[in-house]
């Protein structure tokens, strides 16, 4: 499932992109291996929040005045903030870790 992240340019998504995404992979029109029946269970909305809960993804970081950081480096993971309301968050990057994996353009950088 990974593989539909594979030779983005940019390893960062906005919420409607990054749902999107997931609606193709959800409907098949992104091919998947070995996902059984739970992924035909799943909503886009659900399947961002089980990306951000294994640690595939991270979420841009919520200012308390409700504003959007705008550093890269502040994007976060469910080790750093497991409390976050993810629906909230708008933005959302494939963690560092996998960039070299998927191909990534930002791995490059």
């Amino acid at each position: 499932m990974f593989d539909a992240f594979r030779g983005k340019a940019a390893c960062t998504l906005d919420r409607d992109d990054l749902e999107y995404l997931c609606l193709e992979l959800i409907t098949q029109e992104i091919p998947t291996r070995d996902t059984g029946d739970w992924l035909d269970r799943c909503t886009p909305e659900g399947l961002v929040d089980i990306l951000w809960n294994v640690g595939f993804l991270l979420a841009a970081g919520i200012r308390s005045n409700g504003r959007r950081r705008p550093a890269a480096d502040t994007y976060l993971g469910v080790h750093q903030v497991p409390y976050l309301n993810i629906a909230a968050a708008q933005s959302f990057q494939v963690h560092p870790m996998f960039w070299v994996h998927l191909g990534s353009g930002a791995a490059l950088r």
